[in-house]
This record gives structure tokens, sequence and C-alpha cells, in this order.
């Protein structure tokens, strides 16, 4: 039916507004509607309205007789029954007409309802009852469980007695003393005057906004459980302890500003920093902070970040460094902001156990400086176990540096973590003086070197680094490989028994590697998609200049082949040549295996690297083990394999 009560064509039309208008019999419909290509399903229910109507009023009635049943109304004197002729319950309750009392069926008595007198609220020590909710006084040592032990504990000290005048002018000290031992305390907006110590660490403080302690020189203010919002609560130049009743604390609270570096917030980062060295709370990061002295970290302090987070040079502070993480043995995770604009070292760490995470290090000269800084008056200093995580570096000349300064100082087991780098010099160096390093790692999904004239590992000691892992998970690349007048190095200085894993790896030469510098080492480089042509060994006649169009290969695992140039006699030998940069003067540091050809006359005697001789160059050594010669120009295939 239409709004008209008439019978609708089926299928009907809407008006050429698009709306449709219909009535139906309660139940449920499925609607459908077309226009052009589109064609859709709706469910509608339909409901009769005047139903709806009648089923809210009955509820309501109900409802009505349910309130009927304990509250009868006025009535002249007490029933015996309820008005539904059941039997009262407690609680029932009705209005007398005659004494114009309110009544109440309790314990199977009508009683007459007497509300609580002004003597009984202001009763000071009846629990049952007003025990201090009127006439209250905070001299008055109310019994645990009234209202009024209740309200003492929860004081403004702008309340009489204490009467603190919050003016930055007056001393405040003595209305703070006498709130010790107070359950809990709100300091409205104000700057409160301290001059001596106090300890209230027992006592919960709200900080309202504006509210602020202002301490002498020499005056130690103890707190413990605080709530306050991200606005400074601490200021002057006395010193704040805050206990581990409160689990977080926030650099804001001595005043650090989220203004991306416009003032100088390192007095109020410090502070807190050195307060949760103490009293091992979390610091809590969310802002954009500028330093004009870097900060110093202990091992014991605990800091968590806001991914938003990030940390620079205050504006015209000229400030070189970041954050220092001091000597120790470190607890728990680490999370720093952002670090970005350090023209030397972003993050020095000199600690154990260490675990910290930073997502971006952006346009520093050093991303991660792991230092041992032992001598020989201090005694040996050592980074053991702690690892460094990150999203991404990025515009920093050198991604991470492992310095010692004393030859008895010790690194090992000391990683580095991230996804991305990008628009980078170096990878890794080590500097300083050799000393004991061992178990470090850089492990990556990618390395982009925008400009040449760095390395991925870079050795700068007198020394070889020791069994140092570098695994580049996705792609090594970019233009510092091709750059043609200073290419980025696979290595400088010698590395000795070092695991290389790089996966999409740029096609490298000795234009990319020095002679003997990654020695006895385990190297993969993976390429996917390609299809692996054989390269052709040559005899030594023919020298480097005729092999792989003069080029060393890179690949420490490829197929090669030979062609017989002359006849093989039975049980005689020959040797044949590539030229390889990963040749390091190891005799045992190759094996070849025969794939195919010459019908299992032929095997390799030998697989010689004899790049001491000849920077590069690999000698495989085949036999004929038959009883006949073995032709010119037959073609044998085999599997080389750097170990």
């Amino acid at each position: 039916m239409d709004t008209a009560n008439e019978p609708l064509s089926n299928p009907f039309f809407a008006d050429e507004d698009g709306l449709i208008q219909f009535a139906a019999p309660n139940g449920r419909y499925d609607l459908r509607t077309a226009q052009g290509g589109l064609d859709y399903r709706v469910g509608v229910q339909c409901n009769d309205v005047d139903d709806a109507i009648a089923a809210a009023a009955a509820e309501v009635a109900a409802i009505k007789t349910e309130i009927r049943n304990w509250y009868y109304g006025p009535l002249a004197e007490d029933p015996l029954t309820r008005p539904d002729g059941t039997d009262m319950e407690e609680g029932d309750e009705y209005h007398n007409t005659v004494n114009h009392s309110r009544r109440v069926f309790m314990q199977g008595v009508w009683t007459a309802f007497t509300g609580a007198s002004t003597a009984n609220l202001a009763n000071a020590t009846d629990p049952t009852k007003g025990g201090g909710m009127s006439a209250f006084s905070h001299a008055v040592n109310y019994p645990e469980g009234t209202m009024g032990a209740h309200a003492r504990g929860i004081v403004s000290v702008k309340d009489a007695p204490f009467r603190a005048m919050g003016n930055g002018i007056n001393d405040d000290t003595s209305a703070f003393q006498a709130l010790v031992g107070f359950e809990s305390i709100v300091i409205p907006p104000g700057t409160y005057k301290i001059t001596s110590s106090i300890d209230l660490s027992a006592t919960e403080i709200a900080f309202q906004k504006g509210a602020k302690l202002s301490i002498s020189a020499g005056a130690v203010v103890t707190l413990g459980y605080l709530k306050a919002g991200l606005h400074q609560i601490f200021a002057g130049s006395g010193e704040v302890t805050v206990t581990s009743r409160s689990d977080y604390i926030f650099p804001e609270w001595w005043g650090a500003k989220n203004d991306f570096g416009a003032t100088d917030s390192y007095q109020a980062l410090q502070a807190t920093l050195n307060v949760s060295m103490v009293q091992r709370n979390v610091v809590k990061l969310s802002g954009n902070y500028g330093i004009g002295t870097r900060l110093s970290i202990a091992a014991e302090t605990q800091i968590i970040s806001d991914r938003r987070s990030t940390l620079r040079p205050a504006s015209g502070s000229g400030l070189q460094n970041g954050v220092l993480f001091l000597p120790g043995n470190a607890l728990g995770r680490t999370t720093l902001p952002s670090l970005a604009l350090f023209s030397g070292v972003a993050i020095e760490i000199r600690c154990n156990l260490a675990d910290i995470y930073v997502p971006q290090l952006n346009t520093c000269g050093t991303a991660i400086l792991i230092h041992t800084a032992g001598s020989a008056a201090a005694g040996k200093a050592s980074v053991l176990d702690s690892i460094v995580r990150f999203d991404a570096v990025s515009a920093c000349q050198n991604v991470a540096i492992f310095r010692s300064d004393y030859s008895l100082d010790v690194i090992q087991g000391v990683g580095v973590y991230g996804n991305f780098i990008t628009n980078t010099i170096n990878s890794v160096i080590f500097d300083g003086v050799a000393a004991y390093n061992d178990g470090l790692i850089l492990d990556v999904l990618a390395i982009d070197f925008v400009t040449g004239g760095g390395a991925v590992l870079d050795n700068r000691t007198n020394e070889p680094v020791p069994r140092f892992t570098a695994k580049v998970r996705s792609w090594l690349g970019g233009n510092g490989f091709v750059d043609t007048s200073l290419p980025t190095q696979l290595a400088k200085g010698r590395w000795d028994h070092a695991e290389l894993d790089f996966v999409n790896a740029a096609s490298f030469d000795e234009r990319h590697l020095g002679s003997n510098l990654i020695r006895a080492s385990r190297i993969l480089m993976r390429r996917g998609n390609q299809k692996q042509f054989p390269v052709n060994l040559v005899k030594l006649s023919t020298g480097k200049s005729g092999f792989n169009n003069g080029r060393m290969i890179y690949n420490p695992r490829f197929l090669g082949a030979i062609t017989l140039v002359a006849d093989l006699a039975a049980e005689s030998t020959t040797s044949y040549y590539f030229w390889h940069i990963f040749a390091d003067a190891n005799y045992y540091g190759w094996k070849a295996q025969l794939a195919d050809g010459a019908d299992g006359m032929v095997i390799i005697t030998t697989c010689h690297d004899q790049s001491a001789t000849e920077n590069g160059r690999v000698a495989v050594v085949i036999k004929n083990i038959g009883t006949v010669a073995i032709q010119s120009g037959t073609v044998m295939y085999l599997y080389v394999e750097k170990e």
C-alpha cells in the first residue's frame, strides 16, 4: 500500500527526489532497488505503530504497578498488605497524611523515618553517625572509615590551618611541613617558595595546572606519588627527588619545552634522568626537545619515548654530541627519541647489557659510537652484550664506530640492528687502538651508499678485526659503488674470520676491495632472479687480462667452465685460473667440483689460492684419470665455492 492506503504495483517507482514510501503488515520484507546497472537488496522491517504504542503503554503500566507495590502513596494509617493484596516486604514505604511523616516497613513493623540530625553529622567519633560530615576540622583525628577521616586525608595546601600563600614571595615551607603525614594533598595554582628540606614521600600529591614549587638552593624536597600534567611543577636551584611510588616521571615537570629546540631543555632532562637513576622510576619522553649540553644517562636509568618525540641541539648552542650512556650494567630496554642534527656523535655507548631502540637518526656525523675509554691509569674498560636498534639512519656520515682507547679494553657481543640506512659514507668503522673485539654484528635490511669514498667495513686499527658479522638482508648498493674516482669499498683494513651475507648486492670487482683484506672468512652473495652463466677459466699465459673482460669476479659461489686449449694426455694434469676479489692467500679457502663434461675421465686435484703470488689469482688443477687423451676443445663445467 502507498501512504494513501492505495495498492502499489510491483515493481513500484521512486518519486523525482528518489523517495519511496509504502506501508505493509508487520513483518520483514526483501526490498529490491534497481536503476541502470545498479541492483541492491535491502532488508526492511515493518511494524504497526499502534501495536508499538500499546506495548509501550503496557510497559509503563507495569512499572507503575511495581512502584505502587513498594511505595503505597498517601494513607491515613499503617496498611496491612500491599495495594495488590500481597504481603508487605522490607523497605516498603507510604506517606502518613495524619502526622505528615514518611513511614518505612522495617523488621516487620511500620517505623517513622528520621533523617540525620546536625548533631549526628558533626559527631567526630561514631562511624555510624556523621563522622565529621559537618563541622569538619583538620585538627580532629577522625576514626578510620569515617567521612571526616577521608576528608582529612585530602587537603589543599591553601586550606586552614596551613594557608600557604603561593605567591612566590612568602616562605611557604612551614605550610608544607605541616602537611607531612596527610594521605593526599592538592596544590592549587601558584608558586610556593620552599627554603628547607621536606619529606612528603608518603603523601599523594596532585598539582593543579599552574602550581609550582620554587625550591631554594640547599633544600631537598622528597615526593612520592604525583599527579600532574605535562607542565612545569618544579623550579629553583634546590633538589627534587620523586620516589618509585611514581612509576613514571616527565621532564616537563622540571621545565622541559616541547618546542623543537627553540629553548635549551638540558637542565630539565638531565634532572629527570638523575632521579630515575636513583629511584628506578621510568622517564617518559613525549616532546620535541632541544639541548645545549650532551645528556649523560646512567646505565640504571629507564627511558621510554613516544615515537613522535625528537632530540636535537638547542637553537644556537652549536652542540655536536647528543647522548652518552655511562659505564655500568643496564636495566631493561631503553627507548630513545629520534635524534637529529648532531654533527659529532648522536649516541655513545659505554655500558653493558644495553638494549637501546631509537626510531631514526638523521643528519648526524656518527649515528652510533661503541666506546671503551680505558687507560693505563684507570684500567681496562668494556662494553659487553649491548645492542642498538633503529628504524632508519639517514644522511649520517658514519653509521657505527667501534672505538677502544686502551689495548686491554674489551668490546664483545655487541650488535647494531636496523631497517634502512641511506645516504651514508661508512657503515662500520673500527678506530682507536687495537683491543679485544669479538662477536660484533651489523645486521640491517638495506644500505644505500649515495656517495663514494667510504666503505662497508673500515678497520683503521693496526690489527685485523676478528669474527665480525655483517648481514644486509634485502639490498646493498648505491651510487657510491659506481663512483669513478673513489668507489665505496667492501672493506678497508684487515678482517679475519668474518661472516658476510649480502642479498641483492651490487656487482663488485677489484676496484671495491684491496688484496687480502678479508681473510679466512665465510662470504655469501645472493641475487634474485638472475640466471647464472658459466665463468670461463683461462690458462696462466692468457692472464687476468683475458679473464672475464679483465675484471675479477665477486660471487663466492659460481659456475665455472674449462675449455681445453690442448689435448690432455692420460694421467696428465693441467691448470686453469680465475681471479676473485675474495681470494685471500688461504690455501684451503676454495673447493671445486666437476658438474659436467669429460665423461668421468677428469678429477679436480686441487683448488689453490695463489693470491700471495698475484692478487686475486686461484688455480684449479685437473687430471685425466682415463687411459686415452681428452681432446682439445672439450668443455667441462665445475662448481666453485669460497669456503
